[in-house]
């Protein structure tokens, strides 16, 4: 049973991209709420105070029970999806996450065999931990169960079928780092066009 008051509360202090990024850190590294605040402070304009970061960083840590992944727990190719996501949040990071809990982990490799490992590991890492917190405040998935059911990021007909069948139903992804990942991807990928601002 999750306990929905740390994402509710999350959600009225601080945008969708920065309750990712700051549960992230806090889950994953033993870097101090400090520590923490002011590298959020440093990523994004808009953050929120050094005092209100710190409180998010102690809400995330004192109500998870997930202990780290560890390589024991997975067969190979488990491990080889959720060992490609760990380099690159170690890398971007600059080492200061270390590890990935073992329900980031489950949900990574959910969204692996769902079909889309072959996301770059950043925005599999981002997904994953969208769709924990939109679990926890048993918010709708729609918008990214729609994302990963047509893969758009493969070839130009996904991505126009995407578009055409999600645009009149406002079903593009909401959430803000889902969509500042997925615009920054299909720009990567070279694909016309952006996202609807929704």
């Amino acid at each position: 049973m999750h306990d929905n008051t740390r994402s509710k509360t999350v959600k009225r202090r601080c945008s969708p991209e920065i309750e990712v990024y700051v549960t992230g850190y806090a889950r994953n590294s033993h870097v101090s709420a400090t520590a923490i605040a002011l590298e959020t402070q440093r990523e994004f304009e808009d953050s929120p105070s050094t005092r209100t970061v710190q409180e998010m960083v102690g809400e995330v840590r004192s109500q998870s029970q997930s202990r780290p992944w560890r390589l024991r727990d997975a067969d190979a190719d488990d491990a080889a999806v959720i060992l490609g996501v760990l380099a690159d949040q170690m890398y971007t990071s600059g080492g200061k996450i270390t590890e990935i809990s073992q329900v980031d982990a489950e949900w990574i490799i959910r969204l692996s065999y769902a079909g889309v490992g072959d996301l770059p590991p950043g925005f599999l890492y981002s997904l994953a931990i969208t769709y924990q917190l939109r679990e926890e405040t048993d918010a709708a998935t729609s918008d990214l169960d729609a994302l990963i059911a047509f893969a758009p990021w493969r070839n130009e007909t996904a991505w126009t079928r995407y578009i055409e069948a999600v645009e009149p139903t406002g079903l593009i992804p909401r959430h803000a780092a889902a969509v500042g990942d997925y615009k920054q991807l299909l720009r990567k990928l070279g694909f016309p066009g952006e996202t609807a601002n929704r």
